[in-house]
């Protein structure tokens, strides 16, 4: 079919079906283009342009990141980067904001056009869009490459280690570190909690042991890759990897100290120093601890950013806030809300959730993989680990896999954004009400549209099941990809449109005459 008839025929269902859009944060099409960069930046900060995320290595900008859905713009990602002593800023998918000093995992520059969503916070900017950064720098000359020292004082580097194995901490104490996270500071709560082992993971998390468990195992060093988040100059592992230091001083200490360590911000050493909070308002009250991230979150939406004052008492005021009946803490400093847990929430003992509060360290908020959870009442909905959605869906749909997204190139093109209410609903029946054939979710929030043409086009292959992994926000039962992977759908019943090119077609001009003739 004609490309011109497709978007003519989308301009015109867009006016039919304009009120079902009113929940979606950006629609990107080919008649919707936005404004492009300030022309004014904050001090010597100019644009770098648009470039590729996510690419097969990761991220492309590693450093500290936070999200900001309502009041997300430039010159606000330039001022958090620029206060981490980060020389690059990222923006991306309207309201995300990345730092580094280097472009990482094989950065590509991509076309200007490419970053097309509005920043949240100024519709006149525009932030990247999906898997696409626009790219800003200070013009400082980079600093020397991250690394893990061989040594901090009396610490010594034993490399990088994986974590999280059957479900294992490798280390199991989980220690609160006052900002700026660093290496440093992480070996320093852990020697104060009394502990000989201590692993940096996933930019901002600290851990401490007495022993390492049995079935961590060192890892190449090149999987702690994780800028730490108040050190640019240092790796504080990485997903489900730590940095992992052994004190070797003459003062070596063998064990926690008094039930845990203050970590210089707070700090849970076990049950006896951390208790649920019982004077919230009514009926607000403790059910206990539950583990995170065994399926995916068991709470989808985080009060951004991470606050390093949180209290129960505040992450409750603020779910409430927001009409939420459960709230939850996670590694003292993380907040979570929600009506009901997901992912097939299971129970953990209430020693698990033995760090404090980074407000109050002797209420107990989480630990990693741990959520301290509230609710307005006792019987909490607990949804099972979600699936993809095969039925019940309008239309002639049909699941066909976890699709893996093409690199450099949009498997399905057409991109709408629905951060609460996205699920295969939702997103096919708008894919079908613009005549596509293929569709899918991916990232949780995004739903795509395109044609099978497009699919073939891309060279692009399914990846296991497993992949795609993340609920959807408004369909928790089911799955709505993951990162650079689609819940993948295709139509196969009867053309949902039938598409002609006319065979007499022509052009309207405007003579030049014409224009002389007006009068201005």
């Amino acid at each position: 079919m004609a490309q011109s008839s497709r978007v003519l025929a989308g301009v015109l269902a867009l006016s039919v079906i304009h009120s079902s859009f009113a929940s979606t944060s950006h629609i990107l099409s080919p008649y919707n283009r936005r404004q492009s960069v300030p022309t004014v930046l904050p001090g010597n900060w100019t644009s770098k342009g648009c470039y590729t995320d996510n690419q097969p290595g990761g991220r492309s900008l590693t450093g500290a990141a936070f999200t900001n859905t309502t009041g997300m713009t430039v010159e606000t990602c330039i001022n958090f980067c620029q206060n981490s002593d980060f020389i690059l800023a990222g923006v991306e998918y309207g309201q995300e904001c990345y730092c580094d000093n280097f472009l990482e995992n094989n950065a590509a520059t991509a076309p200007l056009s490419d970053c097309n969503i509005a920043c949240t916070g100024n519709a006149a900017e525009t932030c990247g869009a999906g898997n696409r950064l626009n790219v800003f720098t200070s013009g400082k000359a980079p600093p020397p490459p991250p690394t893990v020292p061989a040594k901090i004082g009396n610490w010594t580097s034993l490399g990088c280690y994986s974590d999280n194995v059957n479900g294992l901490r490798s280390l199991p104490n989980g220690l609160a570190v006052a900002a700026p996270f660093s290496l440093e500071g992480c070996t320093s709560a852990c020697f104060d909690a009394g502990y000989p082992f201590s692993g940096s993971e996933y930019a901002d998390e600290c851990y401490c042991g007495t022993s390492i468990a049995s079935g961590a195992a060192q890892t190449p060093t090149t999987d702690c890759n994780m800028l730490c988040a108040g050190n640019s100059q240092e790796l504080c592992g990485g997903p489900n990897r730590l940095s992992l230091y052994n004190y070797t001083g003459s003062d070596r200490p063998t064990g926690p100290v008094g039930g845990g360590g203050n970590g210089g911000g707070g700090g849970g050493g076990g049950p006896s120093t951390v208790f649920p909070v019982t004077d919230l308002p009514k009926p607000w009250s403790y059910i206990g601890c539950f583990v995170d991230n065994a399926h995916g979150r068991i709470l989808a939406n985080q009060l951004q950013p991470d606050d390093p004052k949180l209290t129960m008492e505040s992450c409750v005021r603020y779910c409430i806030s927001q009409s939420f009946t459960v709230a939850a803490a996670e590694y003292s400093t993380q907040c979570f809300c929600g009506t009901e847990l997901i992912a097939g929430a299971t129970s953990a003992p209430d020693s698990d959730c033995n760090m404090g509060c980074g407000g109050n360290s002797t209420e107990a908020c989480g630990a990693g993989n741990r959520m301290s959870v509230y609710s307005t009442s006792k019987n909490v909905t607990i949804l099972p680990v979600p699936i993809p959605q095969n039925s019940s869906i309008p239309g002639s749909w049909s699941y066909q896999g976890c699709l893996m997204e093409a690199v450099g190139k949009r498997a399905i093109p057409w991109q709408n954004i629905f951060p609460t209410n996205n699920s295969a609903t939702t997103c096919l029946s708008q894919c079908a009400a613009f005549g596509y054939t293929v569709g899918g979710m991916e990232y949780g929030q995004e739903c795509y549209c395109g044609d099978l043409s497009d699919v073939e086009a891309a060279g692009v292959e399914f990846a296991p099941e497993a992949d795609c992994n993340l609920p959807c926000p408004g369909d928790p039962i089911h799955l709505c990809g993951a990162g650079n992977r689609i819940q993948y759908y295709k139509w196969t019943g009867a053309p949902p449109y039938v598409w002609n090119t006319p065979t007499n077609i022509g052009r309207y001009e405007v003579s030049e005459d014409y224009f002389h003739s007006c009068v201005y």
